[in-house]
């Protein structure tokens, strides 16, 4: 059923007044040994855990006041005061309820004479709660408000790391149990280096490598051993080993070979075949520790020889034109004269074969010739050299270059160079 908003006004002014009301019959006055008709001063109203007491004193601060009023063995005369102790009905008054009869009775029954209002002190009760921590248990009392403050009160000292249940922003109650568990404080080192100082819950070497991502390789070596339990400033060592293969290659440079060639002139050079350099390849098993290399094993080794550079030199000595004999009474004549390149050959350097290209043997006197400059059969002389005829041809033998036939046990006394020779007629 809905109330409307005057409904409600009515219903708390009601329960204020029986508050009130109970609180009047709950402080009765109990005169004691003091002039209670000549006060010290203003009363104070005490309330905690649901009971209030009234307190003259003449006390100028709270502390002094609580003081005075603390009971001693010896003091037997007591401010006037009143208590809820021994009244049921205390038990049904809310404590905030109770908060507010006491300041409205401060500012009129417990005035003082000449109207100034009573100081209301509120003490709050102290909170038991269990610590946990390192194994032991211990009880204690706190009027702060959250597990941090109490704690912070108690000078229990955590950090970030430390684990605190619950939280430290929980509402600190009655009968609670508060667990502090402390971080493990160590050092870790992968590979020589590292994120150095750890705070962990881990339990042993192998759970704080899990938790911080380190793999273990095959190989690789941890120190102490992995199930070894975690203890402030225990050094944890992890040593990265490896093995790859890896190919070391070695050049091996060409050489230069020069070869006399007669064909050519002394002072004359010709590259035959260009240079490459070769190589000698070895493969390697290679053992790393955390990076720096700590063994190698030759498993195999490869030559590539290199390919030489060969350059013809020339060796000939080139001869002086000489001019074509004289031809006197009964001798060829010398119907003209003609300058070529005369090399010289045999059998053997022409592959093998002995037959020239107009069937005779290859022998002194046998001449190779082009035979669209000198046609084969026509007689010539060749200072140096002698008489020869052109019986053969060959395929370097172009234009004015003849080559100069020898017999297998002909004494090879040509030296290839230019030289005027005699066409005969």
């Amino acid at each position: 059923m809905a109330h409307s908003a005057s409904d409600r006004l009515h219903l708390a002014m009601v329960v204020a007044l029986v508050a009130v009301t109970i609180v009047a019959f709950a402080l009765p006055l109990t005169p004691s040994t003091a002039d209670a008709s000549d006060p010290a001063g203003p009363p104070v109203l005490v309330v905690a855990d649901g009971l209030s007491a009234t307190l003259y004193s003449q006390a100028q601060t709270v502390a002094s006041a609580l003081a005075q009023a603390a009971p001693t063995p010896t003091s037997q005369a007591s401010a006037p005061s009143q208590s809820l102790h021994g009244f049921s009905v205390a038990a049904l008054v809310p404590r905030p309820l109770l908060i507010e009869a006491a300041r409205v009775l401060v500012q009129g029954a417990l005035a003082s004479p000449e109207g100034q209002q009573s100081l209301v002190m509120q003490l709050q009760q102290p909170v038991r709660f269990t610590v946990h921590e390192g194994g032991f248990d211990f009880t204690v009392f706190s009027t702060r408000p959250s597990v941090g403050a109490a704690l912070a009160a108690l000078g229990v000292e955590y950090n970030p790391y430390d684990q605190i249940v619950p939280p430290p922003e929980t509402s600190l109650t009655a009968g609670l149990h508060v667990f502090v568990e402390r971080a493990t404080v160590i050092n870790l080192q992968v590979g020589g280096d590292g994120p150095g100082r750890v705070y962990t819950h881990a339990e042993t070497v192998v759970d704080v490598l899990a938790e911080q991502g380190v793999q273990l390789s095959a190989g690789d070596r941890v120190t102490p051993d992995l199930s070894t339990p975690l203890r402030d400033g225990l050094i944890i060592s992890v040593t990265v080993v490896s093995a790859v293969i890896e190919f070391e290659d070695t050049p091996l440079p060409f050489r230069t070979i020069y070869r006399d060639d007669p064909s050519l002139p002394q002072g004359e050079y010709a590259v035959v075949r260009e240079g490459v350099d070769g190589f000698v390849r070895r493969e390697y098993a290679v053992a790393y520790e955390n990076g720096e290399e700590v063994g190698r094993e030759l498993l195999a080794e490869a030559v590539v020889a290199p390919t030489h550079r060969i350059v013809a030199q020339g060796t000939a000595a080139v001869a002086a034109p000489v001019a074509a004999p004289v031809a006197s009474e009964g001798d060829p004549q010398c119907a003209r004269t003609l300058s070529v390149w005369a090399t010289w050959y045999t059998a053997a350097s022409a592959g093998g074969y002995g037959r020239t290209a107009t069937g005779t043997t290859v022998r002194k006197g046998t001449v190779a010739v082009d035979p669209r400059v000198i046609p084969l059969g026509t007689g010539m002389y060749i200072p140096g050299y002698g008489y020869g005829t052109a019986e053969d041809t060959g395929g370097a033998v172009i234009g004015n270059i003849i080559d100069l036939g020898y017999g297998p046990d002909d004494v090879k006394d040509w030296r290839s160079g230019w030289v005027e020779i005699c066409i005969l007629s």
